[in-house]
């Protein structure tokens, strides 16, 4: 069982926000029995809107471990993150890519989606 307590924050004006988190979690290690990793989270994005159909975001997320030996499948991760929005009525098309930058991220993610607002 993974366990993790985060601060949050959230910081912005008219056309920008900053948000993100930082906290500690406790990762059970996959591969070996009762065995765990004490690791430090975070995460940190900005919000640019640029108008009311389009944003962008920049962002970065992952963890490091708190050990000098780290159990297999509790390593260390960090990926950096490009993403943005284009709203087309009651429609939202996203995409997104990013650059993992630990030895064991992904090397490259890209992303994308639709989503449908019942809200204006």
């Amino acid at each position: 069982t993974d366990v993790t307590i985060a601060a949050l924050f959230s910081w912005g004006a008219q056309n920008w926000r900053a948000t993100g988190w930082i906290g500690v979690g406790i990762l059970e290690a996959p591969v070996k029995s009762f065995e765990q990793n004490d690791v430090l989270s975070y995460a940190v994005e900005w919000l640019y809107r640029m108008n009311e159909q389009l944003r962008v975001a920049v962002g970065a997320r992952g963890r490091t471990s708190t050990r000098g030996v780290i159990p297999l499948g509790t390593e260390d991760l960090g990926e950096f993150l490009v993403s943005g929005e284009w709203k087309i009525g009651q429609l939202l098309l996203d995409v997104g890519f990013g650059h993992g930058f630990t030895r064991n991220s992904s090397d490259w993610l890209l992303g994308g989606g639709m989503t449908w607002t019942l809200a204006r």
